[in-house]
């Protein structure tokens, strides 16, 4: 998650793509290069060496192109309410106490941002798919409890964003504010449960699918495709692991429990000695449907990078010799920090996202 308000619980790296988003990715790219959208002739198709691979691919997943599309659409849905629903909350909750009385938070600023009509048009399809019904029942039922209460959430936060605008408080003296309060703060408190238990679902779910859907690329052959999908899997249980501790900083990284850190960047340090050299394997990342092995050989590098930083962080807190005074003043320019670990792994994703897109 990205911001979180009222009690959901802040994540200490809120900065990356869920492992959800990753496998959408994966499974996006390889759809479109079985179909012909990635741009490529498709009257040479079947000369194409990843053919045999791909209907494989199709065929063991068990899985329409309608279901995927069900289930990015339920992954939208998830990002969307970590990502600008939460945002857009949070603004409000920076001018306003997160009280069932209406408060002006001193030095704050009333919020000004609106969503958009295409921001509701979207919820309202998720709404729509739930209630026609998927093969995801779970998410159906939580969608539909989940979907109208973020769509009022929005129209109500509306209207504060208008009256933020307009500076009517200038006027009014937060008079609507207060009755705008009365109807928005209860909708949000309403909010945090159930979209708690969808956020767990899709992500209990994507891990699940996300295995599946390595071991298909494994056993098909897709080496490369598979390694940078393991490489991005395990950099989300490293960022998972540290938002476990959100209560953990540099000043205190003594207190840091490395238990599922260590295994994790262990297998890291492990897959990259042998990923680093396949993504420079032009041939190898041809054969696998890339353009050419550019944005595989940047994707590498900014892995490499990430792996630096958290050794780096694991080496502070192992020795015992922690952060400097010094280094806590500059932690922006400070290896093993959160900031550059944090940097580093949004770089990843950026990398990711280039290569498989």
């Amino acid at each position: 998650m990205k911001k979180i308000v009222l009690g959901l619980g802040a994540i200490a790296l809120a900065l990356s793509l869920s492992a959800c988003e990753d496998l959408k990715m994966a499974q996006n790219a390889i759809k479109q290069e079985k179909s012909g959208e990635s741009g490529g002739d498709s009257s040479d198709s079947g000369k194409n060496p990843l053919d045999a691979l791909k209907k494989n691919l199709s065929a063991d997943s068990g899985e329409s192109d309608d279901e995927l599309t069900q289930y990015n659409n339920y992954v939208d849905f998830s990002n969307f309410l970590t990502g600008n629903f939460e945002d857009n909350i949070g603004r409000y909750f920076e001018g306003v106490e997160p009280e069932t009385e209406f408060k002006v938070i001193e030095g704050g600023h009333y919020t000004t941002v609106s969503f958009s009509d295409y921001d509701m048009e979207q919820v309202q399809n998720y709404l729509d798919q739930a209630n026609a019904g998927t093969k995801f029942i779970d998410l159906d039922e939580q969608v539909k409890t989940l979907a109208p209460i973020v769509l009022e959430t929005m129209k109500v936060y509306n209207e504060a964003a208008s009256y933020g605008d307009l500076q009517a408080y200038k006027d009014d003296q937060y008079a609507k504010a207060q009755e705008i309060h009365s109807r928005l703060f209860p909708l949000v408190q309403s909010y945090i449960d159930p979209a708690d238990t969808y956020t767990a679902a899709i992500h209990s779910l994507s891990v699940e699918r996300q295995q599946e859907e390595m071991q298909r690329m494994k056993d098909n052959g897709l080496t490369i495709r598979y390694d940078m999908l393991r490489i991005m899997d395990l950099k989300n249980q490293i960022i998972d692991a540290f938002s476990e501790q959100p209560n953990v900083a540099e000043a205190n990284i003594a207190d840091l429990d490395l238990t599922k850190i260590r295994p994790a960047y262990d297998e890291l340090a492990t897959l990259l000695l042998e990923f680093v050299p396949l993504s420079k394997d032009k041939d190898a990342a041809e054969k696998e449907g890339f353009d050419n092995n550019y944005y595989v050989t940047t994707f590498a590098d900014a892995a490499g990078d990430f792996k630096k930083q958290l050794q780096e962080l694991i080496d502070r807190k192992e020795s015992g010799k922690g952060f400097s005074e010094n280094d806590l003043q500059i932690l922006w320019a400070t290896d093993g920090s959160f900031q550059k670990i944090s940097e580093a792994a949004s770089q990843m994703t950026e990398t990711y996202n280039r290569a498989v897109g």
